[in-house]
């Protein structure tokens, strides 16, 4: 199943899309498939994510900016990977989750992240998620 529990060197992402249709919503996700390594791991029992709201290009682009940080310090010194984005294309809505072996920090930089990007009426959340069911679903 690779879960080994070591952190991996880099990287890779598995995409899909949802279409719209009745009654569904068009989603895009984005999933880490390099995380599946540490699900299970003991100490990474946390996931902290972030929402925003997209209007327009320019806050797609901000929303991915956000992203960006966001992931770039939820992997600092290995206490944290991202896990997931999804985007709600209809609703306008994108989340990114990150899991963590240091809630507190990764939320209070989160938060931080969120007044960067107020425009985009951004929240953070943090969650015990042992299973990381937020990941395996």
């Amino acid at each position: 199943m690779g879960r080994n529990g070591i952190y991996p060197e880099e990287c890779g992402y598995a995409v899909a899309q949802i279409e719209e249709d009745e009654g569904q919503d068009a989603l895009f996700f984005r999933r880490n498939q390099s995380a599946n390594s540490l699900l299970g791991r003991a100490d990474m029992a946390w996931v902290v994510s972030i929402t925003c709201q997209i209007a327009g290009d320019d806050d797609a682009q901000a929303a991915y900016d956000l992203q960006d940080e966001f992931e770039a310090y939820a992997i600092q010194n290995q206490q944290g990977i991202d896990t997931l984005s999804l985007m709600n294309l209809s609703q306008g809505e994108r989340t990114v989750f990150a899991v963590t072996s240091e809630p507190e920090i990764l939320l209070a930089q989160a938060q931080k992240l969120c007044e960067k990007f107020a425009h985009l009426n951004a929240q953070a959340y943090c969650e015990y998620d042992p299973n990381w069911a937020h990941y395996r679903q």
